[in-house]
């Protein structure tokens, strides 16, 4: 072939444009790929059919086709081939035989046929196969099967019976143990960082627990980064250690912004804490929040608990001081607390002694209380500013006796759910319940902050804030001794950014049971924002006579 005749050639197949007709989705485009490699004459166009045809079988193997029939045609312009491809029909899986041998010729196979996703009677997928031999690879690694070989790993392909078989083998030998486990990088001393492992020298390797680790060390504040791993390179018959990097988060942290909600009005807000006051991992936080309605400020400090990472003791000082159309109040918090997380749930225990000054009914009072108070509460979903789908769940029991620094005896239990599905993209389901009880042997003793009230932006939309309870003679709002409200909202997503929603609450306060409930109404749109989903609703009251909207606007996750 002379030169010319090599360049013209090399010219019509770059500017040779295929259209495959009869694919879709990862079929069409692998079989595309490989067109593009194609080098065709236009003038022997039965060698370019057959080179095609060739093509188009190769890459269509992987999913399991091994009988498809192909169309060639070229177009008037000469540039353009259709290709109309059948794909006949799949080879499908027969059997699948897994073999999984230890060091004593034991078959662990049962361990992890689970993992395994090739079944019978499924049509052969490459793609599948392949996912199916590293996963369980990688199980294998995690359960300390760091020398765990891959020995047999094959497909037998009859094309005349369709179908296909597949042999898996695995030597395994024995599972590792952990030896030294070494510590880089860390403020702290070496018994400290221990409170964040659950394993120890001489416990058989197993990855998940070095995943945990990592998760624990991340989670506690005091690292910017954390990697825990083995040291392969270093392994010693069938012991690895173990290294934990860490890098220290920066040791001082502000924060500070405005804020603004319906309820509690514009507002500014800082927090600072120091992650660390000492090699013992005290920590320190000053927090205020200054706003038209509402606005309080603390101080809470917060040590570990022994050689635990998943619970410390905290002492705080608060003052919270608040203005509704039901109440004014001002109060002085001092309480000392133990938390611990017991699998999913965070467990807290706590004493608070309540200084609280408050005008209700146009009347002032004052009242002082030491609380115990004992609260579970777990929170599940994906950390995202729109979960599609998780929960919230939280319980919380409260005492207090006129024995004891308390103006009057109370017990008190107080149940919270907040629970989001998606029905089907692009809708979300959201609901709420908040349901509380009080006994106390003199009620109008209770400060203010420990009866209850319903109305505003969390409760009942459509409600100022506050505003529905119990009444005295002279229909002023006092407060309740019970608790009932209840959410409904359905979200449609427009865009990555807007969506809308339409809702229904429903409850009131009371102190007796057959007390009436409220019920609001109304419509929404939600933005999508940096700072966390900004939602904007209008809702009027349902169980009023007099229809006045309300305009309700909160900034914060829905969880």
């Amino acid at each position: 072939m002379s030169l010319a005749t090599a360049l013209m050639l090399t010219a019509l197949s770059a500017q040779a444009e295929f259209e495959v007709r009869g694919l879709d989705g990862d079929e069409l485009d692998n079989v595309m790929a490989h067109l593009t490699d194609l080098e065709l004459d236009p003038r022997r166009r039965g060698r370019a059919a057959q080179l095609i045809d060739n093509v188009v079988d190769e890459a269509l193997q992987p999913y399991g086709h091994y009988h498809s029939n192909v169309e060639v045609n070229w177009e008037d312009d000469g540039q353009t081939v259709a290709v109309t491809v059948s794909k006949g029909p799949p080879t499908l899986i027969t059997d699948v035989r897994l073999s999984v041998v230890d060091a004593n010729g034991q078959d662990l196979a049962s361990n992890y046929r689970h993992i395994l996703t090739l079944k019978r009677q499924q049509v052969l997928n490459h793609r599948r196969y392949e996912l199916a031999k590293r996963s369980i690879q990688v199980a294998l690694y995690d359960d300390g099967y760091l020398d765990a070989d891959l020995t047999t790993h094959r497909i037998v392909v009859d094309r005349q019976q369709k179908s296909a078989e597949i042999e898996l083998q695995w030597q395994i030998g024995l599972p590792y143990r952990i030896g030294e486990i070494r510590f880089s990088g860390s403020q702290f001393s070496d018994p400290f960082m221990r409170r964040f492992i659950q394993f120890e020298n001489g416990q058989t390797f197993n990855q998940d627990q070095l995943l945990d680790a990592s998760e624990r060390l991340a989670d506690s504040g005091y690292f910017r980064t954390a990697t825990v791993y083995p040291v392969l390179d270093e392994r010693d018959g069938q012991v690895v250690p173990v290294m934990i990097e860490v890098a220290p988060s920066a040791r001082h942290l502000w924060l500070g912004g405005f804020s603004y909600g319906t309820d509690s009005g514009f507002g500014v807000q800082g927090d600072y804490t120091r992650r660390w006051l000492n090699r013992r991992g005290h920590r320190l936080k000053v927090s205020a929040n200054i706003a038209q309605e509402k606005s309080h400020a603390g101080i809470n400090y917060r040590i570990p608990d022994g050689g635990r990472s998943d619970a410390y003791y905290g002492i705080d000082l608060a003052y919270v001081t608040e203005n509704t159309s039901s109440f004014e109040t001002d109060s002085y918090r001092l309480g000392v607390s133990h938390l611990r997380r017991i699998g999913d749930w965070r467990r807290t225990q706590s004493v608070t002694y309540l200084d609280e000054d408050f005008v209700v009914a146009s009347e002032f009072e004052q009242s002082t209380m030491l609380i115990g108070a004992l609260g579970f509460a777990r929170s599940r979903g994906e950390d995202q500013v729109v979960p599609v789908s998780g929960d919230l769940l939280g319980l919380e029991f409260r005492l207090a006796s006129d024995d004891l620094l308390s103006d009057t005896s109370m017990a008190q239990l107080e149940f919270e759910h907040r629970y989001i599905t998606t029905l089907s993209d692009p809708w979300r389901l959201l609901t709420r319940a908040r349901l509380a009880t009080t006994w106390a042997n003199k009620p109008l003793n209770l400060p203010v902050s420990l009866r209850y009230f319903a109305g505003g932006d969390r409760s009942i939309r459509g409600y100022d804030f506050q505003s529905l309870g119990p009444k005295n003679d002279d229909g002023e709002v006092i407060g309740g001794k019970h608790l009932a409200v209840v959410s409904v909202e359905l979200e449609r997503a427009f865009t990555d950014t807007w969506r809308g929603a339409v809702f229904v609450d429903g409850g009131n306060a009371f102190n007796d049971l057959d007390a009436d409930l409220e019920a609001g109404a109304g419509i929404g749109i939600r933005f999508v924002s940096p700072i966390g989903m900004i939602r904007l609703d209008v809702a009027a009251p349902l169980t009023s006579s007099e229809l006045d909207p309300r305009f309700h606007l909160v900034i914060g996750p829905d969880l």
